[in-house]
This record gives structure tokens, sequence and C-alpha cells, in this order.
């Protein structure tokens, strides 16, 4: 939408069994706010391994140093009826 603002789109799937791919198609959405230097993140997801999860996250960006975590529940689009949890933590250096 502009520059605080970004819809994100993704299809994908795995070539085969190994190392946890599963040889299903998933598409996934999400939509990502950003404040200042604080992006919040929510997106869904259907297909692949867990058929369907809920995500949302978010982060503190310093200027060139960022800071991210995310969180998804899986097996459903709520929460109280998902069958897993997923944690993720990232940190990069952007030297844009």
């Amino acid at each position: 939408f502009n520059k605080n603002n970004l819809i994100v789109f993704d299809l994908s799937t795995g070539l085969d069994d190994a190392f946890g791919n599963v040889q299903k198609w998933r598409f996934s959405s999400g939509y990502i706010f950003q404040r200042k230097k604080v992006p919040l993140r929510v997106g869904f997801s259907y297909g692949g391994y867990d058929i369907k999860s809920f995500s949302f996250g978010s982060g503190l960006h310093f200027s060139k140093l960022h800071l991210d975590f995310g969180v998804s529940f899986k097996g459903d689009l709520s929460i109280n009826k998902a069958n897993g949890i997923d944690f993720g933590v990232n940190m990069s250096w952007v030297n844009i």
C-alpha cells in the first residue's frame, strides 16, 4: 500500500519428503504494519504439513540491526483449537 503497510502472498511446495519437507502445496498470506522501528505482522496459511495455521509477530529495528520474533498456531485458524505452537526468533544485519 505505502511505506508502512505491506500485503504478502506465498505459494510453495516441497520437492521431496527429506529434512521435514512435505510434497503438498501451501498458500500463505500476511499483512505487515510498521510504525517507526516496531513492525507488527499477522498471517495465515492453508495446506502443507499443518493444513491450517495462524501467526503473528513483531520486532525491534535499530538502524542496521533487526531483532524479530514470531508465534504460529498450528492445525487451525483459531487459537483455542490449535494443536501445536511454533516460535521463531531472528536477528539480522541490514546493510542497505
